[in-house]
């Protein structure tokens, strides 16, 4: 005999219009009398999510019972069930909304889920696994904020702030999602002790909180906060894009990421869901309201927890209703035509970015030769925006690899090349301040930052020093490495307090003229042996290196270029840029064949002459075959099937990858034919 539920009662007055118009469409595949009745227990959820979110939690329960194969319906059930404090629940809806939907709308409330059921290693891996430029600027700070949480759950104080030091923290422009952000940064900052920084941040927030309270709810501006006070409008972004009526569903009304596996009668399913924000399609007042005020992840509904369960984390209203994600283009793109990362629109890998940001070891040179096409694309790409060099190569100061670039025929000042010494004295600072003595295991790019910034250096143990850095030199010997590995060494016997150890990078490898050779990953696993410690890494993949570029060529967009996927892919990723693998360096066909969610890019290129090309676009038909060009390819239970191989490679692979990246099947598990990567 089934359980009998009682279900909440539904005012009169709520109807089925008043849900917002893409979740109606969702609920299609239900009968007419059923989808009404669903529809009405959502728009009421939403209207007591606020005021009762017990009572919510009723109406969403209800409707999971009657459509738990409907996106939006787990999505709903998920944001009650976090917020009545539910996050074991609320883990298992968003997961299973993720799983049936596709879509990572709510990846910032799963992550924060993940905390509130103390496991903040899950929410840093489930974080960590999503391509962030796939993810609207607003999702991408929640879910900046969230990871910076899980952080502070493991006493990673330094890593929560780093988490934080994204493009979006702008401290001279105010978005919805800005107060939010800066708080969490002071909070962080105070753990720190850098009670200072920490106010000017506050005062920062409270600035932009009564700019952005003063305008009008249906325009998203763009309102200067400089420290002077603040300023007028800066501009107007993408209508709806960073607030807006949220609806039910999408980036903005009642969602989340997951499913609900221990609700009676509410089961997965394959069914597709696009659920869209912010409607212009009628509905009552009420209604309309609730849907501002059901923004995912706002501050309202995380501040109802306690810190005990989800630590400082504060998500900002950045997560309601997007527009251009409730496009009915983009709708279709879901379904339809597709770049490997998820565009739906021809273009070049220039099309919509505003700058460049190139790697440059195995992308513009291999050791002291230019790779092919790189020259002159770089200084094509110059005559239209900024370019800047990124590398995680501590070996020389960035004048040096400024002087390098002119020699190979690019206009490049030291201003232009950001170096991973330079993001290493970003940690270093927060440990100690100059005049410290640094032990140094490196070369030139090292000494020459520590020296400009007042640092005192020294190369021996004997000499007490109160930090290590370590980056690649070519002249690193032993010596070096067991000086570093006797500083660090604290014991009891000893009675020396442990100092910190900062690397620039943790490169395995690194392509010079002659192959592949030993990199600062190497010498650094030397000393960690020796040292029984782990270091703070500053460069590649971490975020440091990304938000100093950003913040010294003051851009939002750029797209960072690279050869490896596990420092040039996954850190872009990680600082939410777009990303293109060039394969004229570390990785290859093979690897990103096989690469995870989290490192994989959204464009790969032969070489960087394919920049100014028209990028094509990736068909995929009913029965999951990925058409590019007139490669063809389909994933057939464990085998990859070449249906066509065409007459381009480098479209095969585009193809293969998109096709396995789309399956749900291991790699290592599947039968993949030799012709997809060699």
């Amino acid at each position: 005999m089934s359980t009998r539920h009682e279900d909440p009662i539904i005012l009169d007055d709520i109807q089925p219009r008043d849900l917002d118009r893409g979740a109606r469409a969702e609920l299609k595949p239900l009968t007419k009398e059923n989808a009404d009745w669903v529809a009405r227990h959502l728009v009421a959820a939403s209207l007591a999510l606020e005021t009762d979110p017990h009572l919510a939690h009723r109406h969403a329960l209800a409707a999971a019972r009657r459509a738990g194969r409907i996106a939006v319906v787990r999505e709903t059930l998920g944001i009650t069930a976090y917020a009545t404090g539910d996050f074991g629940l609320a883990v298992r809806e968003f997961r299973t909304f993720r799983r049936i939907s596709g879509r990572n709308d709510q990846i910032a409330l799963l992550v924060d889920s993940e905390r509130g059921i103390q496991r903040p290693d899950r929410a840093l891996e489930t974080g960590r696994a999503v391509d962030r430029s796939t993810l609207s600027r607003e999702v991408q700070v929640a879910l900046a904020i969230a990871l910076s949480g899980a952080r502070l759950d493991l006493g990673q104080t330094v890593l929560a702030l780093s988490e934080l030091e994204i493009p979006q923290l702008d401290p001279d422009r105010a978005f919805s999602y800005s107060p939010d952000l800066f708080r969490a940064y002071a909070e962080v900052l105070t753990e720190l002790g850098r009670t200072s920084e920490a106010s000017t941040w506050l005062e920062r927030a409270e600035r932009a909180e009564e700019a952005l309270e003063s305008k009008a709810d249906d325009v998203v501006v763009i309102v200067e906060i400089g420290d002077d006070g603040v300023g007028g409008v800066g501009g107007v972004d993408s209508v709806g894009g960073d607030g807006g009526d949220g609806g039910v569903g999408g980036d903005g009304g009642v969602g989340g990421d997951g499913g609900v596996e221990g609700v009676e009668g509410v089961s997965g399913g394959d069914v597709e869901g696009d659920a869209v924000s912010g409607g212009e399609d009628g509905g009552s007042a009420d209604a309309k309201r609730a849907k501002s005020e059901l923004s995912v992840g706002s501050r309202r509904q995380t501040d109802r927890a306690s810190r005990q369960d989800l630590g400082t984390i504060r998500h900002g209203d950045g997560n309601s209703g997007d527009v251009s994600d409730a496009d009915g283009a983009l709708r279709a793109a879901r379904h339809g035509d597709k770049l490997l990362g998820g565009a739906s629109v021809a273009g070049t890998p220039l099309s919509g970015v505003d700058a460049v940001f190139a790697d440059l070891d195995g992308v513009v040179y291999a050791g002291a030769r230019a790779i092919p096409d790189a020259v002159e694309s770089l200084r094509k790409v110059a005559v239209r925006m900024p370019v800047g060099y990124i590398t995680n190569n501590a070996s020389r100061s960035d004048s040096t690899v400024a002087a390098h670039l002119r020699e190979l025929g690019l206009d490049v000042a030291p201003e232009h090349v950001v170096t991973s010494p330079q993001a290493a004295m970003r940690l270093l600072a927060e440990h100690v301040a100059a005049p410290a003595r640094v032990l140094v295991v490196g070369g030139e790019g090292i000494v020459t930052e520590l020296e400009r910034l007042g640092y005192v250096i020294v190369r021996s143990a004997t000499e007490q020093p109160d930090a290590v850095v370590q980056g690649f030199a070519p002249e690193v010997g032993w010596r070096d490495l067991a000086e570093a590995a006797f500083a660090l060494r604290s014991d009891e016997a000893s009675g020396r307090p442990e100092i910190p150890w900062i690397v620039t990078n943790m490169d395995w490898t690194i392509p010079v003229a002659g192959g592949i050779a030993p990199g600062n990953g190497t010498l650094v696993s030397a000393v960690h042996t020796a040292a029984e410690r782990m270091p703070l890494v500053a460069g590649k993949p971490e975020t440091p290196i990304f938000v100093e570029a950003c913040s010294r060529f003051g851009v939002r967009s750029p797209l960072m270029i690279g050869d490896r996927l596990d420092t040039d892919i996954l850190g872009a990723h990680r600082a939410g840029l777009v990303s293109a693998l060039v394969l004229t360096g570390i990785d290859g066909a093979k690897q990103v064949l096989s690469a995870d969610a989290a490192s994989r890019p959204r464009y790969i290129l032969g070489t960087l002459a394919e920049l100014h090309e028209t990028y094509p676009v990736a068909t995929v038909a009913a029965d999951a075959t990925v058409t590019v060009g007139q490669a063809r390819v389909r994933v057939e239970g464990r085998r990859v099937v070449i249906i066509n191989s065409g007459h381009n490679k480098l479209d095969l692979l585009r193809a293969g990858c998109r096709a396995i990246w789309d399956s749900s099947v291991n790699i290592h598990s599947m039968d993949v034919p030799e012709e997809l990567y060699r």
